[in-house]
């Protein structure tokens, strides 16, 4: 396991029929190391593979079938208050609309959480998607506390809920290494679109590709999941 080596490009050096001990494989390093294999499987997320960030050569076909589809996104904003102001055993809260306002947080769930001493936490995860995940990674943790506080107060009123005391939160369209949270559409989007997975670049049956492409976006029914991801293996 090499740590903190980022991949550039993958580079097909020969097929199956270069000779017994021959590596067919090459992958360059942003530092410019090279490493060369029998094989590559690349989990990258699709994101990632869209951006163009890892240069592929030869292009292969399946690369090309997994790029139709989409990036989602969802970020989190977990928000930390003084004490639980919410009723016991309540898990989950959502906030309703109804006028044309775009909505901010709508999505909140309140998990046990403790410190390192066992005492319960009172915290709220809050759940963006769509303008406003993407806006939420332009704000502060400040601002993002704020705006939760606003949202929750529209629930228990102006005195229900204490000012936040910690926030933190996602980016994970802006991160490098994900561009965005997970797979999906368009449609349609066929079970062709996801097996990338199972094809050798050169479409060959050889037993072991030369390159394939693993992740939650290439299974054919669970993409977007993290036990999608397990299953392709």
């Amino acid at each position: 396991i090499r740590l903190n080596s980022v991949v550039t490009a993958v580079t097909q050096l020969g097929g199956s029929g270069a000779g017994a001990g021959a590596r067919v494989v090459s992958v360059t390093c942003a530092d410019g190391s090279e490493f060369s294999a029998d094989a590559v499987i690349c989990t990258v997320p699709l994101g990632v593979l869209q951006s163009g960030a890892i240069q592929f050569s030869p292009r292969p076909p399946q690369l090309d079938r997994l790029c139709r589809k989409q990036m989602g996104l969802m970020n989190l904003v977990w928000v930390w208050y003084p004490y639980q102001f919410w009723p016991e055993g309540y898990n989950f809260l959502g906030v309703s609309r109804d006028d044309s306002t775009v909505p901010t947080f709508t999505t909140f769930l309140m998990p046990p959480m403790t410190d390192q001493h066992g005492t319960r936490q009172a915290i709220v995860m809050c759940q963006t998607v769509g303008q406003f995940a993407l806006e939420v990674e332009t704000k502060s943790d400040a601002e993002l506390a704020a705006l939760a506080t606003e949202a929750l107060r529209s629930i228990f009123g102006e005195v229900g809920v204490p000012d936040a005391v910690g926030c933190v939160h996602s980016s994970w369209a802006s991160d490098p290494f994900s561009r965005g949270s997970y797979s999906g559409g368009p449609i349609p989007t066929t079970a062709v679109d996801s097996s990338a997975v199972e094809t050798p670049v050169d479409g060959s049956a050889w037993e072991f590709p030369e390159l394939s492409f693993a992740g939650e976006a290439t299974h054919p029914v669970h993409q977007g999941t993290m036990h999608g991801a397990y299953l392709t293996g």
